[in-house]
């Protein structure tokens, strides 16, 4: 029932207004009267009816008074105003500030009066039904954030460009704080994998929810932060820090991570190597910001003693990323995708493909393919693109080359697939990068 209170200063107006429709039979409960705007105040404050029939003149407060009072405080309560032939300026005030309608007293029917009734309800419960819709989406939202929060985080990682207001966007929904000023990404990388294989599916399943857990906590000492799952034993945690920070990026990322790596040692009896990236000053550039982290650890692969590896980038045209000569072999292909990797940032600048880099290292297609998706979560191609947009990046900010020479110089003869492909990665054109 919709619930509707009466103010008039007039007995026979409030009598009149009464007994001119069935309330009951139009879904309407007449729930209080009031002789006065003061007493209109009070029991509406104590009522909160839905609907308020107000007089435009009443002693104490008149119904625009009373309108403004109670605005603020009873959001949902609608006003219908009565008015006799000179209230207009009250009317017009009245509409201004919130009144659904008006009816002139002496002109007032029960037929019309019935129909606005009606419409203001009609009103009133299509709000009840979208604040319905609302909540249960509020509930489900609740109740599936760390998911929906991990299909973005995995998009954000694994996917192509996405629009930048559109990530805030999605972020505001999902409630993630994360300043775009300074963002790192951290990859977490469990080594002694004989301790999580052991397990069951179901139990691996567990101790992945287990691990991801136990970093959350950690990461309400470092806010804002974020976890997700990347593969198995493999974790990537999304930190930033405000452009007016006083922690320096670095410093404050490989604080984090010896949190992390003697959490997993106490806790779980895991060792892990983590690398961290460079810190980047956009949403869409976490992909680049996780590539950056998975190839700190390529780097330092074949460095026993040290576990916290910082990306290196060499700042010349030949070579984007330093690696070891040699690495030693592991049991899950690590070091063959390390050797193709290196291979590939030596000579991303030619026509190489899977198959002319699988060659160069005695295995099939195939394989190389497999171990690339398996051991890295993207794919061969992705990370020579990669290679390929980062350097072209550092060109057109550090060299005077035309666009279409920059392409030549980092595997791309044809100038319109460069900048298509440049596009679809980074977001802009290169001009547009290389202008702002």
């Amino acid at each position: 029932m919709i619930s509707v209170m009466i103010a008039d200063d007039e007995t026979l107006a409030r009598v009149g207004l009464k007994t001119m429709i069935p309330w009951e039979k139009y879904g309407f409960h007449l729930v209080a009267e009031a002789e006065n705007g003061k007493v209109a105040l009070d029991l509406a404050l104590q009522l909160k009816p839905d609907i308020i029939i107000t007089d435009i003149k009443m002693p104490l407060l008149n119904g625009v008074e009373l309108i403004s009072a109670l605005r603020e405080q009873l959001k949902d309560t609608k006003f219908i105003v009565l008015s006799s032939y000179g209230d207009f300026d009250y009317v017009k005030e009245a509409m201004q500030i919130g009144a659904e309608d008006y009816i002139l007293k002496l002109e007032m029917e029960p037929e019309p009066f019935a129909e606005l009734l009606n419409k203001v309800k009609g009103k009133i419960e299509a709000e009840r039904s979208r604040h319905k819709e609302e909540r249960a989406d509020e509930w489900n939202k609740r109740r599936n954030l760390p998911a929906l929060r991990e299909k973005l985080f995995q998009n954000l990682l694994f996917s192509y460009y996405i629009n930048e207001d559109e990530i805030q966007e999605q972020f505001n929904y999902l409630d993630i704080k994360l300043h775009p000023e300074n963002l790192v990404c951290l990859l977490v990388r469990v080594e002694n994998r004989e301790l999580y294989e052991k397990y069951g599916v179901d139990d691996r399943y567990v101790l992945t929810y287990g691990v991801t857990n136990m970093i959350e906590e950690i990461l309400q000492n470092y806010p804002p932060a974020y976890v997700t799952s990347t593969n198995s034993m493999e974790f990537a945690i999304i930190h930033s820090f405000k452009a007016d920070s006083e922690t320096e990026p670095k410093s404050a990322a490989e604080k984090l991570a010896v949190h992390v790596e003697s959490a997993l040692k106490t806790y779980f009896n895991f060792k892990c190597r983590i690398g961290i990236s460079e810190s980047c000053s956009r949403l869409g550039k976490l992909k680049s910001a996780y590539r950056e982290a998975s190839t700190a650890l390529d780097q330092g692969f074949s460095e026993q003693k040290r576990t916290i590896h910082h990306y290196q980038r060499h700042l010349d045209t030949g070579q984007t990323v330093s690696f070891e000569e040699e690495f030693k072999p592991v049991d899950d292909g690590r070091s063959i995708v390390a050797r193709a990797k290196k291979y590939m940032l030596k000579h991303y600048d030619e026509d190489i493909s899977l198959k002319t880099v699988s060659q160069y290292h005695n295995i099939s297609p195939n394989y190389l393919s497999s171990l690339f998706k398996r051991t890295t979560n993207e794919n061969f191609i992705d990370f020579l693109i990669h290679v390929r947009i980062e350097q072209a990046q550092y060109l057109l900010k550090n060299s005077s080359s035309k666009i279409y020479e920059i392409g030549i110089k980092v595997g791309y003869p044809d100038a319109y697939y460069f900048s298509k492909i440049f596009k679809k990665v980074t977001g802009l054109t290169p001009q547009e990068y290389r202008n702002c």
